[in-house]
């Protein structure tokens, strides 16, 4: 997956600047179409993040089609754009339920940021230590989403799926 002779590759700048300009288009509009849909699934009870689906499909497939020649560069870039989008989908999230420019500016700390990272394991660890079993089930369920949305948008801006 990470071997040293794929990095020894040479990145083309042109393909480079491409794949950030539409790694961040995709991070920042599938962020916030993946927070709406995120917001919209919580309002009928489901708490699951149906938005990250989208957000990998957006990210994976703009990045596929923005390089000529593979670099392992690229789906590593992919996954710290997932980051991003999971980033504009909370604060998508927030904005919408919220409506209060001070409560968005609030996400910017960086503790509040560390927290958005790593949020579906404080769940899963507040569950066990609370003892709910449904909450439990259904945040292993959103991290087993989790990790496959990160790979597989990983695998799509690859080009294999």
């Amino acid at each position: 997956m990470f071997n040293k002779y794929a990095w020894k590759q040479p990145i083309f700048k042109s393909d480079l600047v491409p794949v950030l300009i539409n790694g961040l288009i995709a991070a920042i509009l599938g962020g916030i179409l993946g927070g709406l849909v995120d917001y919209l699934s919580q309002l009928i009870g489901l708490n699951i993040s149906f938005g990250l689906l989208i957000l990998c499909y957006f990210i994976g497939n703009r990045v596929r089609k923005s390089y000529y020649s593979y670099h392992i560069l690229y789906p590593t870039l992919t996954i710290l754009f997932m980051i991003l989008g999971l980033l504009f989908s909370t604060i998508a999230v927030n904005f919408i339920a919220f409506r209060n420019i001070q409560v968005v500016l609030q996400l910017f700390k960086p503790m509040v940021l560390l927290n958005i990272i790593v949020a579906p394991i404080k769940i899963i660890i507040s569950s066990i230590i609370s003892f709910n079993i449904l909450v439990l089930l259904m945040s292993l369920f959103n991290l087993a989403m989790y990790v496959i949305a990160f790979m597989y948008a990983y695998r799509l801006a690859k080009g294999r799926n």
